[in-house]
């Protein structure tokens, strides 16, 4: 069972708190791979579009005669092959939304979760749930980055906590996300995840409150 290290409000050296079940199993590194891109594609707007050779604004009248010209047989400017012509295959603005079944999305989480704890980038902090200020969420971020050097900063609250959420973002890289808003794309590309130890203790480990 994988561990991580538990900040106490009272003790600034952490102990190490082993992680509920969630954490725990094998990477699947394809499934991993495959919900990342499906993320992705979702996150695009898909709004670009080209115009087609029925669509540009111009002629569609037959250049010049058929034969006898000495050049190429061609028909109207609107071609692809003619400056301002329409453009061939391009983006037609209708947007393909790529889904994942419910199952599949559940285990690319865990599996998100799973490597990021082996990597050692997520612990467990007692003070989480009581910030109030920017510093408060600052001090949090110097003590858990003693070790690990991350680039950024995902704090996971249990319930929406609207003092908490107004003084982390603040901070420079850094979120917070409650956890029923966690998916493998926003683990795996969210630094070092702090847990609230409330959100560890109860509902991860199936205690009632």
């Amino acid at each position: 069972m994988l561990k991580a290290n538990y900040y106490s409000k009272t003790n600034d050296t952490p102990t190490s708190v082993a992680l509920p079940a969630q954490f725990s199993g094998e990477v699947n590194s394809s499934l991993l791979t495959q919900a990342i891109h499906i993320y992705r594609h979702r996150s695009h707007r898909g709004t670009k579009k080209t115009k087609t050779r029925a669509e540009v604004s111009i002629t569609k009248k037959k250049i010049y005669k058929q034969k006898g010209t000495g050049g190429a047989r061609h028909g109207a400017r609107s071609a692809p092959i003619f400056v301002g012509g329409g453009v061939t295959h391009g983006p037609t603005g209708a947007r393909s939304v790529l889904t994942l079944p419910q199952a599949m999305r559940k285990n690319a989480l865990k599996s998100a979760l799973v490597q990021k704890a082996g990597e050692g980038l997520v612990c467990v902090s007692e003070e989480l749930s009581s910030i109030t200020k920017s510093s408060q969420a600052q001090k949090i971020v110097k003590k858990v980055s003693k070790d690990k050097k991350p680039n950024k900063f995902t704090f996971v609250i249990d319930k929406p906590n609207e003092v908490v959420q107004r003084a982390i973002r603040n901070l420079q890289n850094s979120q917070v996300l409650l956890y029923s808003q966690l998916n493998a794309f926003n683990v795996y590309f969210g630094g070092m995840l702090i847990l609230d130890s409330s959100l560890v203790n109860n509902r991860l480990r199936g205690k009632k409150k």
